[in-house]
């Protein structure tokens, strides 16, 4: 339910054992990368992806960004409900690094 990423990433600690999903991924690396005003700007912009019909309007702008920005991959799917991976994590964490280089 994306009712609760607006309060994200507040969890209780018994949802710590429990994965993240790309779209509440896409909400708490976009804050993490600053982006937070530029994303709230684009909600319900279009998305290039086959599945932009399951992503909330008012978080299209949060994915928009994580994609273009190279925070989250995505082929003809962003797959919003499937599970972020160690691997997406550590391609996020670097890109948020690099962009604090510039």
């Amino acid at each position: 339910d994306h009712r609760d990423l607006h309060s994200f990433p507040t969890r209780r600690s018994s949802d710590l054992n429990e994965g993240v999903t790309r779209i509440a991924a896409a909400v708490a690396l976009i804050r993490a990368a600053g982006l937070r005003s530029e994303a709230e700007a684009k909600a319900g912009v279009p998305l290039p992806v086959l599945d932009a019909s399951t992503v909330p309007s008012e978080l299209r702008g949060y994915v928009s960004l994580a994609i273009s920005e190279g925070l989250l991959q995505s082929d003809s799917l962003f797959r919003p409900q499937g599970a972020l991976t160690r691997g997406d994590l550590a391609q996020a964490i670097a890109v948020i690094e690099n962009r604090k280089g510039r």
